[in-house]
């Protein structure tokens, strides 16, 4: 089993210029962001009320006017949420990188994006040296959802002067050990659930989750839950309303054809698991969704 299982495969931007932004507010009870990774770094902002956040393998209660910084490679999701909404620039490490290894590149950009350094990852107003950063953020994402004439350029040029301030305030990275160790057990957590998401539409076994790890039930089951807050049947079905969620928003598929393709061989068990996670029933979510994106909001 792979690790880019779990990888998103979404192209944020295009070639040229790497970067896109999204709104997003929820429909309903529905979850904010489910656990995912990319390659490209995210900077996300939350614009109304706050949610809880977890990125590697720490949580953050991050309110409006406060930000994340999410390193490329990094595991994170959204936990809860209270009237909570969201704004993020989510742009591929080519867009800063350097054309070759000057100093720039090799003593600024690599020791950041390799984890050897590690910059904060939530941005408040309490500490004052996160304020100017916060700032620039607020220009960036305007910016971007503006799109004046050369923004391109522009914004490229805030990005870097956010980058210089996140690096300003990273410190280098103190106990390999430790950190070592939560890679290892955050790469495992990602084979986990790549092995679910590959296999969601079929009848997934929690034996088969745990032995694509090469774990025990009961260990794997531990495992999970100290990582995610969950246990793994909940993620799998939650990962199941998701996909099932995405498939409604996008496509008129009949709910019987839409169950089916999510793992389900019984819509009416299927509209009672949706409506647990998601507070509607799968029809009524396709009549808000198309009103919420009507309204210019989108799920990352």
């Amino acid at each position: 089993m792979n690790k880019e299982q779990l990888k998103e495969k979404r192209l944020h931007g295009d070639p040229l210029y790497p970067a896109n932004l999204y709104d997003y507010a929820p429909i309903g009870s529905e979850p904010l962001m489910e656990l995912h990774w990319h390659t490209e770094l995210e900077l996300l902002l939350v614009t109304s009320g706050s949610a809880v956040f977890r990125v590697g393998v720490q949580s953050y209660e991050v309110q409006a006017g406060e930000a994340l910084f999410i390193n490329s490679g990094e595991l994170h999701e959204a936990l809860e949420g209270r009237d909570c909404a969201f704004r993020a620039l989510v742009f591929h490490p080519d867009l800063i990188r350097s054309a070759a290894d000057d100093t720039l590149q090799v003593q600024y950009l690599d020791p950041l994006l390799q984890g050897r350094h590690l910059a904060p990852v939530h941005l408040t107003n309490k500490e004052p040296a996160h304020r100017t950063l916060l700032e620039l953020l607020q220009q960036l994402l305007r910016l971007h959802a503006e799109r004046p004439p050369v923004y391109e350029l522009t914004a490229k040029g805030l990005l870097l002067l956010v980058l210089a301030d996140l690096v300003r305030l990273s410190e280098p990275a103190a106990d390999r050990t430790r950190v070592a160790a939560d890679q290892y057990k955050v790469e495992r957590l990602k084979k986990a659930i790549g092995y679910i998401q590959s296999h969601y539409s079929e009848a997934v076994r929690l034996r088969d989750m745990a032995g694509s790890v090469s774990m025990s039930e009961a260990y794997f089951c531990r495992f999970f839950k100290d990582m995610t807050g969950r246990n793994p049947v909940d993620y799998l079905n939650q990962y199941r309303m998701q996909q099932a969620a995405r498939l409604i928003r996008s496509t008129d598929n009949k709910m019987t054809d839409i169950a089916m393709d999510v793992g389900f061989n019984h819509v009416s068990y299927f509209i009672g698991v949706f409506k647990q996670h998601y507070g509607c029933t799968p029809s009524a979510y396709r009549k808000a969704a198309g009103e919420v994106e009507q309204n210019g909001f989108s799920l990352l």
